[in-house]
């Protein structure tokens, strides 16, 4: 039978860092690079909720990772959560499991979360499991859930946004092929006139000494561009400055981050930042120079990158969650995105759920009672 043993530590957690990466597939987004850095910046609050599983008791065989904290919210309880969720929106989330036992990791976390839902040990009771930005069709958490429901627990689940991906040929006229014609004719006259003249130049960061000069183009033109819509942008957050910087770091050691910079005659005027991992290049976020828009930096960016990524042998390009109209004209297909509910058999709970659930009815209400008067647009 399965050993779960919970860990709360980050020192305890380290432990686990020269195995957690084999149970990743590869996806950056579940790597300790991305999560660990993570913890540091967000987690002061929390507590680390990291359920590692063995083949047995003697701890020797890693075969799962639940990659979880918890946190105490008013009007939800005890609440557990994936590592990395909130104002950073990573995607991609799941249990970290070895191939072949999918259904046996997610049987045994389902039931020792069950048990502790009422536990007097107060460390590990919860109140409510929520999970957002799961993709619908992740096998171990479809399991996972199905395993919860059948002993009690209560599963509810809201669609969100999709994740965007492409799926790549092997060369660029089958990429240009797929496309529609005038959207085919529009790339062509992106390269043509910018990207093959090279007027328009796809620069990366390859040393030390081009990561350092990039990151600040890269962080002056995101949130040049936030602010000439009205927003903020992400780098106004200290806590998201300092994750961001140090994954990146991680992740240009082990060779897996892309910073890229199109310069228009000489003057940056679009950067894109992706993580790289099992043949696909993981568009994470960008920024554009607002003041050349006639350009169409996000257009040439964006044709650059995906020449780039089929030139270099990927398999996949991912524009990650939200459902922006210009994904599809790339050609990219949708993952349906959910947020994940699981309230436990205990009176407390179901009454929270009661709540939220009639909450979210009234909402509906309220969003179908303006759209009906045209006030929904």
């Amino acid at each position: 039978m399965l050993h779960v043993k919970p860990i709360s530590s980050l020192a305890d957690l380290s432990s686990l860092l020269g195995q957690w990466n084999l149970l990743t597939e590869k996806v950056p987004f579940r790597q300790w690079q991305w999560l660990v850095p993570w913890w540091k910046h967000y987690g002061n609050e929390d507590q680390l909720y990291v359920l590692a599983v063995y083949l047995d008791e003697t701890e020797k065989t890693l075969v799962g990772i639940a990659p979880w904290y918890l946190r105490e919210e008013r009007g939800k309880g005890r609440t557990i959560r994936f590592l990395g969720d909130g104002e950073v929106c990573t995607d991609y989330q799941a249990i970290l499991v070895q191939p072949n036992h999918q259904q046996e990791v997610s049987q045994t976390l389902a039931m020792w979360l069950t048990e502790r839902a009422s536990s007097a040990e107060s460390r590990w009771n919860w109140d409510l499991l929520e999970f957002e930005g799961c993709i619908t069709s992740e096998i171990t958490l479809t399991h996972f859930f199905e395993e919860l429901e059948g002993l009690g627990n209560s599963v509810d689940f809201t669609e969100g946004e999709h994740c965007w991906r492409i799926t790549l040929p092997d060369d660029w006229e089958a990429y240009l092929a797929m496309q529609s014609k005038s959207h085919r004719k529009q790339i062509r006259r992106s390269k043509k006139h910018h990207l093959d003249t090279k007027k328009a130049v796809l620069k990366t960061a390859d040393s030390k000494e081009t990561f350092d000069r990039y990151w600040e183009v890269f962080v002056e033109l995101h949130q040049k561009r936030r602010k000439s819509l009205g927003e903020e942008g992400c780098f106004t957050s200290p806590r998201f400055s300092g994750f961001l910087r140090e994954a990146a770091e991680l992740f240009f050691g082990e060779e897996q981050l892309g910073l890229y910079v199109v310069e228009y005659e000489k003057v940056p005027i679009a950067v894109d930042f992706h993580l790289l991992g099992n043949q696909v290049s993981y568009a994470y976020q960008s920024g554009i120079d607002p003041d050349s828009l006639s350009l169409e930096p996000g257009r040439l960016v964006n044709v650059a990158m995906i020449e780039k990524a089929i030139l270099e042998g990927n398999t996949g390009y991912d524009f990650m969650r939200g459902d922006e109209p210009y994904k599809k004209h790339f050609r990219a297909e949708p993952l349906q995105s959910a947020t994940y509910r699981v309230f436990p058999d205990k009176a407390s709970a179901q009454i929270r759920r009661n709540i939220w659930k009639a909450s979210e009815k009234v909402k509906t209400w309220i969003k179908s009672g303006f759209s009906s008067v045209g006030l929904g647009e």
